[in-house]
C-alpha cells in the first residue's frame, strides 16, 4: 500500500504523568524504555507502515514544536503540524487529513496516539494492514479495539453489534462508545464479550474521515475549514475530541480487534512499572508487599507493609500515591499549578 500516510498525535500535555510530565517537558518526550521516548518508539513502530519518512505527520503544538523536533530523526523527513493552541484530538485530526488530501486525496490514513507502548511492531503492523486493507474499499473508519484484561477505569470502552460480512479477519460493527466508567460498571464491560477498550487507533480513507467531520460535526468542520483558509481565529475553534465530536455520531464506524499486546501510557504508574520492568532497574525495596514504583533522585526507597504504591522524587515535589488513586494525579496537578509549589 503505497500511499499509506501516519498522522501522530503528539500535543498533548500529561497531566496524568505529574510530576514527571510538566507543561515544559510533557510525557511524549519522557525518557522511557531504552532511554527512548514514547515519541521515539512511537515513530520507529509506525515507519515499518509507511513506505517513506515523507508520509509520516507528526501534530502537536507550537509551544511543544522544539521539543518534539528533538526527538524525531534528524534531518527530519515526514511534516509536523503545529497547532497555534491545543484544541485536542479532533481539530487536530482534521488539520492532518486536510493536509494529506491536498497531497493526495487518494491517500489511506493511520491516526495514532504518540503514549501507547507496544512492543510487539509485527503484530502491531499485522492488525493495522488488515484495517487499512477493509477502509481501501469502503468509506468506513476502522477503529483498534483491545480486549479488556481488566476492570480498568481509565480508558473509554467500545460496544461493538454484528460482524461484517465477508472481512478476514474479525471486523465488527460499532453500536455505542462508553466513556471512562466507574468501578461498578467497569466490572460489568469487562464481564461482556463485546466490550472493547478505546485504543485512540483510527484508520480510514482520508476523504472518509473529511467527509464523516462535515456529516457528524458541521460546526466545526466550517470553523477549521475557515481557519485553513486564513478566514477564523483558532483560539474560537472548539476544544474537543474526536470520540466526541465524530465517531460517537457517526454510523460508519468498525472494530478490528487488536492481536497485539497494549498499554495505553495514560498514568503515571503504569509509566513507572513498565519502565521497571522492561529496564530492569530495581531501585525499591519492599518488605511484605509488592509492586511498589519509584522515581527518586539518587535514593533507594525501602517499602514496608505497603503494596501498589508509586513514589515519585522531582526537584520542586514528592508525590506518594496508591495506584487505585493515580487517576487523581491530574487533578492534584492543576491545584499544585494553581496556589504553587
Amino acid at each position: 500500500m503505497r500511499n499509506v500516510y501516519v498522522v501522530i498525535l503528539a500535543g498533548g500535555s500529561g497531566q496524568r504523568l505529574w510530576p514527571l510530565s510538566t507543561p515544559d517537558h510533557p510525557k511524549q518526550v519522557l525518557p522511557f524504555i531504552g532511554k527512548k521516548s514514547l515519541l521515539q518508539l512511537t515513530y520507529e513502530r509506525v515507519q515499518k507502515l509507511v513506505c517513506d519518512q515523507e508520509k509520516i505527520i507528526v501534530v502537536t503544538r507550537q509551544d511543544q514544536k522544539e521539543l518534539i523536533l528533538n526527538e524525531l530523526p534528524r534531518p527530519f523527513q515526514g511534516h509536523i503540524i503545529c497547532e497555534p493552541v491545543g484544541k485536542n484530538t479532533a481539530p487536530a485530526i482534521y488539520l492532518a487529513n486536510d493536509f494529506i488530501a491536498r497531497h493526495d486525496p487518494h491517500a489511506l490514513v493511520v491516526v495514532v496516539p504518540a503514549d501507547h507502548f507496544i512492543p510487539d511492531t509485527n503484530d502491531f503492523c499485522k492488525t493495522l494492514y488488515d484495517a487499512l486493507a477493509y477502509v481501501d474499499g469502503h468509506d468506513d473508519l476502522a477503529l483498534v479495539g483491545i480486549r479488556p484484561r481488566n476492570a480498568a477505569t481509565g480508558y473509554g470502552y467500545i460496544q461493538t453489534g454484528s460482524v461484517v460480512s465477508g472481512v478476514a479477519p474479525l471486523c465488527l460493527r460499532v453500536e455505542q462508545f462508553h466513556e471512562k466508567p466507574v468501578q461498578k460498571k467497569a466490572e460489568e464491560y469487562v464481564s461482556m464479550q463485546n466490550m472493547w477498550w478505546n485504543s485512540g487507533m483510527v484508520v480510514g480513507r482520508v476523504h472518509a474521515f473529511l467527509n464523516e467531520f462535515r456529516a457528524c460535526a458541521s460546526q466545526l468542520f466550517t470553523e477549521l475549514t475557515a481557519f485553513v483558509q486564513g478566514q477564523y481565529n483558532y483560539q474560537d475553534v472548539q476544544s474537543i475530541s474526536f470520540d466526541y465530536a465524530v465517531l460517537e455520531a457517526s454510523s460508519r464506524v468498525v472494530l478490528f480487534p487488536a492481536t497485539f499486546e497494549w498499554c495505553d501510557v495514560g498514568n503515571v504508574y503504569t509509566f513507572l512499572l513498565l519502565k521497571q520492568q522492561y529496564d530492569k532497574k530495581h531501585d525499591v525495596v519492599s518488605i511484605n508487599g509488592r509492586a511498589n514504583v519509584t522515581n527518586v533522585i539518587d535514593k533507594k526507597v525501602v517499602c514496608i507493609g505497603v503494596s501498589d504504591m508509586c513514589i515519585i522524587e522531582t526537584d520542586d515535589v514528592v508525590v506518594v500515591v496508591p495506584k487505585q488513586d493515580v487517576e487523581s494525579v491530574k487533578q492534584a496537578a492543576q491545584k499544585v499549578f494553581t496556589v504553587g509549589v
